[in-house]
């Protein structure tokens, strides 16, 4: 039943609060390996984005959404990011909206103040990347289907399908998320309301064959795709990841023993938009712990991500559901202040230890005339200087292949130092790979440095005949 259809001042309000964070965010955001690969995937044509994404390991959708929105910019760092941020409003503007109107304004206005300071919404609006495209469209198409539900109108099975489709072209796991969506009600469907399934299977058709174009890509990247090892420590840095709160470890903890329960009270009272909202989230992760169990490793919590908007839904409902106006007046006030942690998080633009390797090579390049990465964990490594360094060559042991977006990464097999006097090399931390330098040149270590999570050190390579020239 609809309650509410006026546009409420608070709502306003809320949105252009909204909108002034995440732009805000946008302009404090860090460049981590997967952010690099993105704003340079972004400059690249069209048809290579196609191509590089078949070769990669996501779709490409997002590449072509953020590259038509940052092409007025010159395809600039922080119009890149701030997608990620204008993707971030559109949820809250969007669900505060249409949560309103079916559940009233208190609900509404509750999420609209929740999601923005999510742990999600804060990393993601200030980062480049496939997350709050993909959170975006998974949530659009749970409100579609909820609609369809009340209404069985044509347009929302058009909006069901469209969003659906748009979401499987953006990430593997949003495929995952959508698809459970439509699970989801054709049991609804087929229990309740058997009227809804020819609609039901007109759009699933339809979905199907607009997917037929990118299957083969979909089942090579599930192939080749490597995601971690399904443990319960895996489990619970993962749970302490997603609902990070300025580094804090408690929040996480005390925030799920609040969804926990929520989750109760959801089971309890047996209110079918929240389990359906319970049930997305729980066969998206089923689905994918599933396969990295009993096939091979394709999991990874990030992919979660987006489920982001329907848990901050859960979370709006669930404290919405507390009578007392005491009780819902504390569990909001701790929640806000838990959020709001996470602005000490957002406007830091990546730690220290992980800035590190950047700041090394943006003080350390200028004298050197090329790269070479020993490392055989280094290709995150290389995507960083790539990024950092775009006028130097960078030779690696292993390297992106056909899914290289960078015009100056190449093979170490193409290297040639002959006519170089100084490189810059990065090798494992502790090890001195002196058979995989350059033959002629002289190592001398510059320092060890930081890289999202891994150590290298940094070596000057400088030609001896260079040197005894200068003697």
């Amino acid at each position: 039943m609809e309650k509410e259809k006026r546009i409420s001042p608070v709502y306003l309000i809320l949105c252009a609060a909204a909108a002034g964070l995440f732009a805000l965010l946008a302009a404090f955001g860090g460049v981590h390996a997967d952010e690099a690969y993105a704003l340079a995937l972004v400059r690249r044509s069209f048809a290579d984005i196609w191509r590089i994404s078949a070769a990669g390991e996501t779709p490409p959708l997002y590449y072509y959404a953020a590259k038509l929105f940052s092409m007025p910019f010159g395809y600039g760092e922080y119009a890149v990011r701030l997608f990620s941020g204008v993707c971030c409003l559109l949820i809250t503007a969007i669900g505060g909206w249409e949560i309103t109107r079916f559940w009233g304004r208190k609900m509404g206005l509750t999420f609209m103040v929740l999601f923005p300071l999510y742990p999600f919404a804060m990393d993601r609006a200030a980062q480049p990347g496939v997350y709050a495209l993909a959170a975006l469209l998974v949530f659009l198409s749970a409100l579609f289907a909820y609609r369809v539900w009340k209404s069985n109108m044509a347009g929302d099975w058009i909006g069901l399908g469209l969003a659906g489709i748009c979401a499987a072209y953006c990430h593997n796991f949003a495929l995952v998320s959508v698809a459970a969506v439509y699970a989801l009600l054709f049991l609804c469907a087929l229990v309740c309301r058997r009227k809804l399934l020819k609609g039901w299977l007109i759009a699933a058709a339809a979905s199907a064959a607009a997917y037929i174009p990118w299957m083969k890509h979909f089942i090579r990247q599930m192939s080749a795709s490597a995601g971690s090892d399904v443990t319960a420590r895996a489990a619970m840095d993962g749970a302490v990841t997603l609902l990070h709160a300025a580094g804090n470890v408690t929040f996480p903890l005390f925030f799920g023993a609040v969804l926990l329960l929520i989750l109760l009270g959801v089971i309890l009272r047996r209110q079918a938009v929240p389990l359906l909202a319970v049930g997305v989230c729980a066969l998206t992760a089923g689905a994918g712990i599933a396969v990295s169990v009993l096939i091979k490793p394709v999991f990874r919590v990030e992919y979660l991500a987006s489920c982001a908007p329907l848990v901050a839904f859960l979370l709006a409902w669930g404290v919405c559901a507390i009578r007392r106006e005491a009780v819902f007046g504390g569990v909001m006030g701790f929640l806000l202040v838990g959020f709001a942690g996470n602005l000490v998080y957002g406007f830091l633009p990546v730690s220290t230890a992980e800035n590190q390797f950047d700041q090394a090579v943006a003080a350390e390049h200028g004298e050197a005339q090329a790269y070479v990465v020993l490392s055989d964990n280094g290709v995150h490594i290389q995507q960083i200087l790539a990024y950092c360094c775009p006028e130097l060559p960078i030779y690696a042991q292993e390297t992106l292949g056909d899914a290289n977006p960078y015009d100056n990464i190449h093979p170490m097999e193409e290297f040639d130092g002959q006519d170089l006097d100084t490189i810059l090399a990065v090798s494992d931390a502790g090890s001195r790979p002196i058979s995989g330098f350059p033959r002629g040149f002289q190592a001398d270590l510059i320092g060890t440095y930081q890289a999202e999570g891994d150590s290298f050190d940094l070596w000057l390579l400088q030609k001896q005949e260079a040197e005894e020239k200068a003697e």
